[in-house]
């Protein structure tokens, strides 16, 4: 999975079966455009789309379409609440789990450190794709593109 590009025409524009997407093919590629995304894909425009690349399907995450002298990006703030409810339980399960070492109780402890876990690798994950978000969206503005 890593971070890729296309650009070409589109072409086979059709809902997918969770009606929050559109499956498409630009140029060559297959390509999951999000529903963020979809309201400036049209039939036969020339597209540039940046996103990650899985089972050979780009997802896209950015997208400009050339013909139109339009780009979107999908919208990161959902990610960013994800990622603040990750610091909440984190620092909330580093407390509690320091508190209840404290009064002796190492399996509630042991629960709490689990928790905080948790709720940092949530809010890593979350990050991690506000920064994809991000990145696609600068390689989509200037213009990077692979044929």
């Amino acid at each position: 999975m890593g971070m890729e590009i296309r650009r070409g025409i589109a072409t086979d524009i059709v809902k997918t079966d969770n009606q929050n997407s559109v499956a498409c093919r630009i140029g060559e590629s297959n390509v999951i455009i999000h529903g963020d995304l979809e309201r400036i894909i049209k039939e036969g425009d020339d597209i540039l789309v940046a996103g990650d690349l899985r089972d050979d399907v780009l997802r896209a995450l950015a997208v400009k379409n050339m013909t139109q002298n339009r780009t979107l990006q999908i919208d990161g703030s959902n990610y960013t609440l994800v990622m603040g409810a990750g610091l909440f339980f984190w620092i909330l399960g580093l407390v509690l789990s320091l508190q209840a070492l404290g009064v002796g109780d190492t399996t509630l402890s042991i629960l709490n450190a689990c928790m905080s876990l948790a709720g940092f690798m949530l809010g890593i994950w979350a990050f991690m794709r506000v920064l994809s978000i991000k990145r696609a969206g600068l390689r989509i503005t200037y213009g990077e593109e692979k044929r």
